[in-house]
């Protein structure tokens, strides 16, 4: 048997080394955010959920991770990120970003669409054939950033996409570009049946991503192991299945 003295040392060295990392920045000095982006992340009768909401809380509970996640504007949460101290979801992971975070995940798969009204028959073959129209695209979010970059002068940028949804049902937009995910899930929620839209145009397939400041190297690296323990367990493809998605 160890003698008293040793015990007493060892259960110390471990309480201390548990205190250490519950306040490590791999535990909890940094803030996790997201925005009203359904249904990677949305709120319902005051709690937040969705399907990367779910995956993320998943790695929070493992990593003892004890904040709440914050939930702002997409677009001031976009700024925030570019801070220190943060990390935010679900965010595409795009060449104009790469630099700009340490990146966590994928967390999902997704493609950016272009959506119109059931009766708009019109068959389109290229993402030029929608520059002359009026797009409805989310403030802030990359879909707006990378229409700009390929010339659309006539894009309607609004603040969500329920939002987006709505003034195309209504025809005030001739078309809705987000992600496929994103489309089916709008629609639902405004009581439309699913094929009150179609999907006119695919344009290109995205990574979601977990970003995460560049100060937070630890934090990230163990986040990205507690992912990789999701994936391999099933949990994570259960959190998936929960939400319709299979991937």
């Amino acid at each position: 048997m160890q003698p008293a003295s040793h015990l007493f040392t060892s259960l110390l060295t471990v309480f201390l080394l548990n205190l250490f990392l519950i306040a490590s920045p791999a535990y909890s000095n940094f803030d996790v955010i997201t925005g009203e982006l359904p249904p990677y992340a949305y709120t319902q009768n005051s709690q937040l959920t969705g399907v990367a909401t779910d995956i993320v809380k998943a790695m929070m509970q493992q990593v003892g991770y004890k904040k709440l996640i914050v939930l702002r504007p997409w677009a001031r949460a976009i700024k925030m990120s570019h801070g220190k101290n943060i990390m935010i979801f679900p965010i595409a992971r795009l060449p104009y970003r790469e630099k700009q975070y340490l990146w966590i995940g994928p967390i999902l798969m997704d493609a950016f669409t272009f959506a119109v009204q059931k009766q708009n028959t019109q068959q389109y073959s290229s993402i030029k054939d929608f520059i002359p129209l009026k797009v409805g695209v989310n403030r802030g979010a990359p879909t707006a950033v990378r229409l700009q970059k390929l010339g659309f002068n006539n894009l309607q940028l609004v603040s969500s996409e329920n939002i987006n949804a709505s003034m195309l049902l209504k025809g005030r937009f001739d078309a809705w570009y987000t992600t496929g995910l994103m489309t089916q899930h709008v629609v639902k929620q405004l009581n439309q049946p699913t094929n009150a839209v179609r999907i006119a145009f695919n344009d290109i397939t995205i990574q979601m991503y977990i970003a995460a400041s560049l100060n937070l190297v630890d934090a990230s690296q163990r986040w990205q192991k507690t992912l990789d323990q999701l994936k391999q367990t099933g949990q994570y493809q259960k959190i998936l299945a929960q939400y319709g998605i299979h991937q």
